[in-house]
């Protein structure tokens, strides 16, 4: 049976023998339009569900934050620091705006 050790071994050898010249990080701000283009995804149909709901009621605010923490958990999975938050939110607003937008003109003013 073969170990995980003899595993990376044998793949820090192969590596070094041969590096993969396909493989290059993605670009930084490549990485950081996918993340606002997918915050602002994400909340197109949050923005739509939140728009049935009576300002500030329970269900206004479930819709408007749940979103967060996944945009939070990816922000950071892709290494970018605290610095970028108000460009993700930004992201999440438009989102919000849109669905809402979307809602109104589907069923009419509220």
């Amino acid at each position: 049976m073969v170990s995980v050790r003899c595993i990376r071994a044998l793949k820090k050898r192969i590596d070094k023998i041969s590096p993969n010249p396909y493989y290059e990080p993605m670009h930084p701000l490549l990485l950081l339009t996918g993340l606002i283009l997918l915050a602002l995804a994400i909340n197109i149909p949050l923005g739509y569900l939140r728009q049935s709901y009576e300002k500030f009621t329970f269900g206004w605010y479930f819709y408007v934050h749940i979103s967060i923490p996944l945009i939070i958990y990816l922000r950071i999975k892709s290494g970018f620091s605290w610095k970028f938050i108000p460009l993700t939110i930004a992201g999440a607003v438009a989102g919000q705006i849109i669905g809402g937008f979307l809602h109104r003109k589907r069923h009419g003013r509220r």
